[in-house]
Formats: C-alpha cells, structure tokens, sequence
C-alpha cells in the first residue's frame, strides 16, 4: 500500500497528515485517554492507503463499552467540538 509500512506494531504513512487524517489522530487520541480500543476500517483505510472516495469519512469500530465511558466520550467530544 504505497507509502505505509507497520513498524513495531506502529502503522507508519509516508506523507504529511492532511486535515481528515488530523481529525482521525485527535479522535483515536481521545479513544485511547478513555481507554477504548478501537480500529479505523473501511473508506479511510482506503484513503489512507492513496485511493480517491467520493466522499471522506472515516469509520471506526469500538469495543463494547460500559455506559459510563460513553456518557464520558460523548461529552469529551462536545467539549472538544466534535
């Protein structure tokens, strides 16, 4: 997938960050404070990879989560503007 190697266990893009691959980094970051594990799938993986979509979305799946950590999820994200 051109430009993108996994280095012990980090997924590594060669190529600066564009604004949908910021927003994708503040959101797993805020996934990883509250301690959900997660995993982009789909469309973005397909952008990622170099590949052009009609549309720029990205897809994440979550582990099942108690209802307390996604009541804290949704207000981090109303904090930061999501």
């Amino acid at each position: 997938m051109g430009g993108i190697e996994l280095r012990d266990g980090t997924l590594v893009v060669d190529r600066n960050p564009n604004d949908l691959d910021e927003l994708a980094i503040t959101f797993s970051a805020i996934l990883d404070d509250l301690a959900i594990n997660h995993v982009f799938i789909s469309g973005y993986v397909a952008i990622l990879a170099g590949r052009s979509r009609a549309t720029e979305d990205i897809d994440i799946l979550l582990e099942q989560r108690e209802e307390q950590t996604i009541e804290q999820l949704a207000t981090r994200l109303q904090t930061e503007d999501f």
